[in-house]
């Protein structure tokens, strides 16, 4: 292709990258003078794969924002797509950074969103790998193959069908169920979460178990990874990551407004960092653990039970996780696998329970329990255990 004219306008440069449908290659547009980038779909796509390629035009097409990548052109027979050239690094080159970059980059994500959601459409595949960062600190939402108008839309997907990565899908996407706005308003959480702490909340090589987890286990707490995040902005990431769509900002304009006012003065970075940058140090860790929000102290009547697991067999850890998170008055903030954790986890979290497995390789739950109790003592403890000597158990 490179050096090809198309269509005797277009001029091939170079090729930018390949996927899985399409390759995209910077050209130039001779009529105009100006750089593009030029979307062609590969040889023997399935038919599905045209027709969400033609959605993709017509969804760019009818959104005019400065945070969405802009539309010139498509061919006739919808084998390609003149778009805006966007310079600069995916979001992934943002994981980790700092927690004004974070947010201002969240903000102006969540800026696009809502003007999409406004006209109609959601985005359903919110990822670092579709969204730009121009060297002017614009972001850009790539890639709307897969946005959706709400009203009167011909589906290219069928119902129950589930699309979008993984590691971002809403428990309703995870459960092929219908979608509206609030879909996205996860999925920004999850990238949030993500350029906060450098992990993912839910991470697994079974599609199937992470699929689970996004449907019924709930997100370590971000601090758990980073304790610089401010408890405020670690409150509205696990809002935007709740189950329940209305349990969830119902707005991304919402969501921007609450991760917003978490910063000193209440506003987001003004300039851009070119790289990314070191987001776990434990600098003044004491200060910000001690900052505890109302929600995350002992509940009153009616109030969510927030419990610590610790247990070392997997399975069952996760188990019980998944069997205790049914409940909406039940949530696990934290998990461990051996004593020296529990005890990290229960004097960092400070939860109402900590349901504790005695017998645990390395230090058990029994040695670690006399510093539980001294160190936490307002911590409840519910033992586990399948030792059932009466010496075990009087101890």
């Amino acid at each position: 292709m490179i050096g090809r004219t198309i269509h005797n306008r277009y001029e091939v440069i170079e090729l930018l990258g390949d996927g899985s449908t399409a390759s995209v290659y910077r050209a130039r547009d001779k009529k105009l003078d100006r750089e593009v980038a030029l979307k062609i779909l590969l040889p023997h796509v399935k038919e599905t794969v045209r027709l969400r390629f033609h959605q993709e035009a017509r969804s760019v097409a009818r959104l005019n924002h400065p945070g969405i990548m802009a539309l010139y052109d498509i061919s006739q027979d919808n084998s390609y797509l003149i778009v805006e050239l966007v310079e600069g690094y995916t979001l992934t080159h943002y994981i980790p950074c700092d927690i004004p970059v974070a947010v201002e980059l969240t903000r102006q994500i969540a800026s696009a969103l809502h003007y999409a959601h406004e006209h109609g459409f959601i985005h359903r595949d919110i990822k670092p790998a579709n969204i730009k960062v121009t060297e002017s600190g614009q972001v850009k939402l790539m890639d709307l193959g897969l946005a959706l108008p709400r009203e009167n839309a011909t589906r290219v997907t069928a119902e129950g069908m589930i699309i979008g990565t993984p590691a971002y899908l809403s428990p309703e996407q995870a459960q092929g169920l219908p979608l509206d706005r609030r879909t996205d308003i996860y999925s920004l959480g999850v990238v949030l979460y993500e350029m906060l702490t450098g992990q993912l909340p839910f991470a697994s090589d079974d599609i199937p178990a992470l699929l689970l987890q996004h449907v019924k286990q709930p997100p370590p707490p971000p601090r758990l990874h980073n304790p610089n995040i401010p408890a405020a902005l670690e409150q509205a990431i696990l809002k935007a990551l709740e189950k329940k769509p209305e349990r969830r900002f119902q707005t991304a304009d919402e969501f921007s407004r609450a991760i917003t006012a978490t910063l000193p003065g209440g506003s987001a970075a003004s300039t851009m960092p070119s790289r990314a940058v070191d987001a776990t140090s434990t600098e003044d860790e004491e200060a910000v653990t001690d900052d505890l929000p109302s929600s995350r102290k002992r509940p009153t009547d009616g109030a969510i039970i927030r419990l610590v697991i610790a247990e070392d067999q997997t399975v069952l850890r996760k188990g019980l996780i998944s069997l205790l998170t049914v409940r909406d008055d039940l949530i696990v903030i934290g998990e461990a696998s051996n004593g020296d954790e529990a005890l990290q986890r229960v004097l960092q979290l400070q939860p109402d329970v900590l349901v504790l497995d005695l017998n645990m390789p390395g230090t058990g739950g029994l040695d670690v329990l006399p510093l539980i109790r001294q160190q936490a003592p307002k911590v409840k403890v519910l033992i586990l255990t399948g030792r059932d000597e009466d010496w075990y158990i009087t101890q």
